[in-house]
């Protein structure tokens, strides 16, 4: 529809404009070509299936806003091929923006030692030595007592000790963080995100069929592409996505806090 209004598509351009546009950055090939065909921002994101905010993101590279790579990549192909521009051209210059990949990994449940737990156990167990070696010298001092000397009925008194009762030490009260479980399970591919105060816990494209469970310090952030893909579950209770997450391109970005605990449900 847009070709036919246009008085020139990037292919018909003259050798000099072809040139510039291809050491242009993508943004700007997507950009100029719309424009060329007469096209609006907002008719190439009713074409295309996407917010506003997302085609004006991708002319102007504010790649940050879109969510994983996988994405931007699919994006960019999609909005090239209603411009009938070169797929390949554009992913790849976008492709230059990218970091390294990292390796995914799936985690499980992992034990979480606090610092300075080992040495408050040497010092429990210095401290109740101490207490017990008091005891024995006592003990041992009690016993070197001179006897009693003989009373008028020649009876001898045996020597009088008193009894050291050594009480257990109390065992130390754990103050290590709440830690919240989170299991996702999957019915299609979806690309998921999952971070905590401390660490990355899951980064990469998850494949149907599959299911995670991690545990993570409070609160929990999470990105997920294919919404209606997943299926979560918090410390064993069904848990639901708000709905203000939710968003127009089946995907939702949220946080789950310490007490949003309320909202899973027992099945």
């Amino acid at each position: 529809m847009y070709k036919k209004l246009a008085n020139k598509t990037e292919t018909e351009a003259d050798p000099s404009t072809t040139e510039e546009m291809v050491d242009a950055s993508p943004g700007d090939r997507l950009r100029k070509a719309r424009e060329t065909m007469g096209m609006s921002a907002e008719e190439a994101a009713h074409d295309l299936r996407l917010d506003y905010e997302v085609v004006i993101a991708l002319e102007a590279a504010h790649y940050e806003t879109l969510g994983a790579p996988v994405f931007i990549r699919g994006y960019m192909r999609s909005y090239a091929r209603l411009l009938g521009l070169p797929e390949d051209e554009i992913v790849a210059g976008f492709v230059a923006y990218e970091t390294e990949p990292e390796e995914f990994r799936t985690l499980s449940t992992q034990s979480v030692v606090k610092p300075g737990a080992s040495l408050a156990n040497f010092m429990l167990w210095v401290l109740l030595g101490i207490v017990i070696f008091a005891g024995l010298i006592y003990l041992m001092i009690g016993d070197e007592k001179e006897p009693v000397g003989e009373v008028d009925k020649g009876e001898f008194i045996a020597p009088v000790t008193d009894s050291v009762v050594v009480e257990p030490a109390a065992e130390p009260v754990s103050t290590g963080p709440v830690l919240m479980q989170l299991t996702l399970s999957f019915t299609e591919e979806c690309w998921v995100e999952v971070s905590d105060t401390r660490n990355r816990l899951i980064y990469g494209l998850e494949k149907p069929g599959t299911s995670i469970t991690v545990e993570g310090e409070p609160p929990l952030r999470l990105f997920l592409g294919n919404l209606q893909a997943v299926s979560m579950k918090l410390d064993g209770e069904v848990f639901m996505v708000p709905g203000r997450a939710r968003s127009r391109n089946n995907t939702a970005r949220f946080t789950i806090n310490a007490t949003d605990k309320s909202e899973a449900k027992q099945e």
